[in-house]
């Protein structure tokens, strides 16, 4: 409101000099000065203080959907309600004041904490709460596809090895029962591009396992611990996430969540 008040003035006063054009260049550059030079800075401050808006916003609602990453990993639940709950505050406040719109207007897919996808996932399994069981006759795969660039997050247990996802290729196993700590990749842009003393998994203990993908490559990481760096022309990935396992292993499911990312 107080943009469109100062605008509106500027073009009262632009109206008013326009009506008469017969005032001396003198004159013409009091009345300039007059009317521009202190509206001019007002503009300038007040343009300053929404980016400085925009700006904290922002970084409140990036640090907002970190701490909301770790309460899903740490199974606090009631963490990452209250956090959903104060980004909507945030947003809607800034939305109704219109002033934040970079980051306020945006939907739920664009923001870096994306809701829990696992309760939407397709495929057959079994529950323990909250959580999702599988076995190696089972899949979980989301119901959506996603293209690149993306971030995508998998909170998950095994109860021996063989943790196994697929994105932007057929498998991609971590805790290989032939080779605990080789980390292995078929199919895809980056087929082959195994890593062997990558890292291993422990039974009974929860993993957050990060895909982040761009039109070139895709970095793997294991509790912020960078396991591969795959190559490869990732531009028309289009695919859901997918788990599963192999042999007698079982896995346990927290959380899935998938970010869009802003092209490099």
């Amino acid at each position: 409101m107080v943009r469109i008040g100062i605008l509106l003035f500027i073009a009262t006063c632009c109206r008013i000099i326009a009506a008469d054009d017969q005032l001396p260049p003198a004159d013409q550059a009091a009345l300039d000065r007059a009317t521009q030079g202190h509206l001019s800075q007002a503009t300038k401050a007040y343009d300053a203080y929404r980016a400085a808006l925009n700006d904290a916003g922002a970084k409140t609602i990036k640090d907002l959907d970190k701490l909301k990453v770790k309460a899903m990993h740490d199974g606090n639940l009631p963490l990452a309600n209250a956090v959903d709950a104060e980004e909507k505050k945030i947003k809607d406040g800034a939305m109704n004041d219109n002033i934040v719109t970079g980051w306020a207007n945006q939907n739920s897919t664009d923001m870096l904490g994306v809701p829990n996808l696992l309760s939407t996932m397709q495929g057959d399994h079994a529950t323990d709460g909250d959580l999702f069981v599988i076995n190696e006759r089972q899949r979980l795969i989301t119901k959506d596809t996603f293209p690149v660039p993306s971030d995508i997050h998998v909170v998950v247990m095994t109860n021996k090895d063989e943790i196994r996802l697929a994105y932007g290729c057929d498998e991609m196993i971590f805790g290989w029962s032939d080779d605990h700590y080789q980390f292995r990749v078929g199919g895809g842009p980056a087929s082959g591009q195994h890593k062997p003393n990558a890292g291993t998994v422990s039974p009974n203990k929860w993993y957050d396992i990060e895909l982040k993908t761009t039109n070139k490559d895709m970095t793997i990481f294991v509790e912020g611990k960078q396991w591969q760096h795959l190559v490869g022309d990732f531009s028309g990935i289009n695919d859901p996430v997918t788990i599963f396992t192999h042999g007698d292993a079982i896995l346990k499911i927290k959380s899935v969540t998938v970010t869009k990312l802003d092209s490099p």
